[in-house]
């Protein structure tokens, strides 16, 4: 978060109202726009088909393909996306920013095989039509793409640049679906389809275009675009994490989908609508405390924390390090439970509102029950992300991939749990579990920073140690030599 960090700090020094607003704003379009934007289509574009007389049943169906294709965009590339952040900031830090622009399509090279993979494997048995599924294997490679980019976006300082094209990729998909659905008169299903389709590939290729325009590099060698899975043997923690946040987060969903209480939609897709509604709704409320944690981050605790490892570096005596230590770990304790506190107001507020609003919208019964426990699980969820993301900050990536671990275990036999136990405890699996790794991630946290002075010091090799493994051979051995890789390797 580099570029975004500097620019959040010069809004927010202004001192008014305007240059806070401005700097919210901007926080929001980086840190969620591409989640926003999903959900804000997925919404619209349900509303536009039932207006325009589609039946349920195909509404549900298109819902559930963009459904599907979201979830597993996030699963696949989630540890991607952490492990990019990571190469991206270090190629910042050492200056080498020329190698930015060939790790991104490197990394979606890589990506996009695997959404090929799997996405054809999904739809070997699958009886759906031919347009369908080659219009959701483009769509999940697009969300992928859109995922991965956002590390980049969030380099860049043109922000009108980016706001524009998600204002272009938007508009293109209204345009186009009212052309097809209402003019010509296609299939109303399949102008919905098509159009999603297309308005995320205009939006990617202006981010592209974007991203190459503030890097500065038109050309460069296929093989370079490879160097980024070096990072696979130097952070292997880092991959894990993020790979097991995202199971995690869906794995509750899946053990629905999977049991008697799911329905099957086009003899493909599993689904079960009353808790996937509620807990798209529940998940809305993990928006504000996004935006709210990285404008925290990057203006109150992100500039102590540098202050203490600048303090270290340079040979500071110990009353400097101690007093730098000291600010850093109270401004972190104080800005964690602020934002506690501000995620507890609002998850109470969508709790209050949903049981009010949702009956209203045709969610009666079990999933507005199953909503408001899904609100306080979220709530916890929340709050434990962040301390795994605080952790990365100080390369504690164990303790950041074990809570990842216990969430992603947690939820699982908990919920499978739930269901034993009846329609009385649906969502309790999510919320203990996120409670409970919530707690565990605090004590990680506290453990950490009570001895942060020996993992700053003592716990650091004398020598650089050369970095190897599979990954680094596989580059320089065999990608950036062009050798074939043999089985020893």
């Amino acid at each position: 978060m580099a570029g975004i960090g500097f620019e959040l700090k010069k809004l927010f020094k202004e001192h008014s109202l305007f240059y806070d607003i401005r700097a919210y704003f901007i926080s929001s379009l980086v840190s969620i726009g591409p989640t926003c934007l999903c959900i804000l289509l997925i919404t619209t574009m349900q509303y536009f088909m039932k207006v325009m007389g589609e039946s349920y049943k195909s509404v549900e169906y298109f819902v559930t393909i963009i459904v599907y294709c979201f979830s597993f965009s996030l699963i696949i590339t989630g540890g991607f996306s952490l492990l990019i952040s990571r190469y991206v900031s270090d190629c910042i830090y050492k200056d080498n920013k020329e190698k930015i622009v060939p790790s991104l399509f490197g990394i979606l090279s890589i990506v996009l095989v695997i959404d090929f993979t799997i996405s054809n494997l999904f739809y070997i048995n699958s009886n759906i039509s031919s347009c369908v599924k080659i219009l959701s294997i483009i769509l999940l490679g697009e969300l992928s793409v859109v995922w991965i980019q956002s590390v980049y976006i969030s380099v860049l300082k043109d922000y009108v640049a980016i706001l524009k094209s998600f204002l272009i990729g938007i508009g293109n998909i209204i345009v186009i679906y009212f052309v097809l659905s209402y003019f010509i008169k296609f299939s109303i299903f399949y102008s919905a389809l098509f159009s999603i389709t297309f308005g995320f590939f205009v939006m990617i290729m202006l981010f592209i275009k974007k991203i190459i325009k503030e890097f500065g590099q038109n050309s460069f060698n296929y093989k370079e675009c490879f160097e980024v899975i070096t990072s696979f043997n130097k952070y292997p923690y880092i991959f894990i994490t993020g790979f097991l946040y995202y199971i995690g987060m869906y794995i509750h969903n899946f053990v629905f989908w999977l049991s008697p209480k799911g329905i099957t939609v086009e003899n493909t897709f599993r689904v079960a609508p009353f808790y996937d509604i509620a807990l798209f709704y529940a998940f809305l409320s993990l928006m504000p405390i996004t935006v709210l944690f990285q404008v925290k981050t990057e203006t109150a605790f992100y500039p102590k924390y540098k202050k203490y490892y600048m303090v270290s570096q340079e040979k500071g005596n110990i009353e400097d390090i101690n007093l730098a230590r000291s600010e850093m770990i109270s401004t972190l304790y104080s800005e964690l439970n602020y934002l506690i506190e501000m995620q507890f107001i609002i998850g109470l507020v969508f709790m209050v509102f949903g049981k009010k609003f949702l009956p209203q919208i045709g969610l009666a019964g079990l999933p507005t029950d199953i909503f408001s426990i899904l609100v306080l699980g979220s709530m916890s969820f929340s709050i434990m992300y962040i301390i795994v993301v605080i952790l990365l900050y100080f390369d504690s990536m164990v303790n950041a991939m074990k809570i990842s671990i216990v969430f992603c275990v947690l939820n699982f036999l908990l919920t499978l749990l739930t269901l034993f136990l009846g329609e009385y405890f649906y969502g309790f699996g999510f919320f203990v579990a996120a409670l409970s790794s919530f707690i565990y991630s605090y004590r990680k946290l506290d453990s950490f920073l009570k001895e942060i002075d020996y993992y700053t010091f003592a716990s650091q090799p004398m020598f650089i140690k050369k970095v190897d493994g599979f990954f680094v051979r596989l580059y320089h051995n065999k990608i950036m030599k062009g050798d074939k890789l043999s089985e020893k390797d």
